[in-house]
């Protein structure tokens, strides 16, 4: 993975199954593969820069987190109801695309059904995993197995569900 900008310069590697110029073989998922998420549930978004709707839509961060506990944190903490931090409000569309802006994708920063924010100054997003289920959302693992995921699960439960080869080990009691 190239950064021209240097903007990646610091920034934690990605470790989760898809990012650019990539393709990892199952045996790879060295976590195992029922530990490791693959997809899951994501709201398509508002369609309008005029409301704000906090799980739906991705509000921009003038921030620049270093660690996943940054993102997290500045995210969760900006003024989402500020129409000025709005960014995209069109997620799900058009689908095919597979581009992290048409909902096509999420990443395993906030737990399902928090904000989710770019960090322009850093070339970094965060995209939750989102439903209209109460209390949490499906998420598909590499195992083909689903699973409904609680809002409430522990941060590092999540992180390392995220990851493919991060060496955590994670008991389905966790989750």
């Amino acid at each position: 993975m190239t950064d021209p900008t240097g903007k990646q310069t610091g920034q934690p590697a990605p470790n989760g199954p898809f990012f650019p110029n990539t393709v990892y073989r199952l045996a790879q998922f060295t976590d195992g593969t029922s530990n490791s998420i693959l997809t899951g549930e994501h709201l398509l978004g508002d369609f309008s820069n005029s409301i704000a709707t906090d799980v739906r839509d991705i509000f921009k961060s003038p921030l620049s987190p270093v660690t996943l506990m940054d993102a997290y944190t500045m995210c969760q903490q900006l003024a989402y109801t500020n129409l000025a931090y709005q960014s995209q409000s069109t997620q799900g569309t058009p689908w095919l695309e597979g581009l992290v802006d048409t909902g096509a994708c999420f990443k395993v920063v906030e737990p399902p059904n928090l904000r989710s924010c770019e960090f322009m100054s850093v070339a970094r997003i965060t995209l939750t995993a989102a439903s209209n289920h109460p209390g949490g959302a499906n998420i598909g693992f590499a195992d083909g197995s689903v699973h409904f995921i609680k809002n409430s699960i522990a941060l590092n439960v999540w992180w390392a569900l995220g990851s493919i080869n991060g060496g955590d080990v994670v008991s389905s009691d966790s989750y």
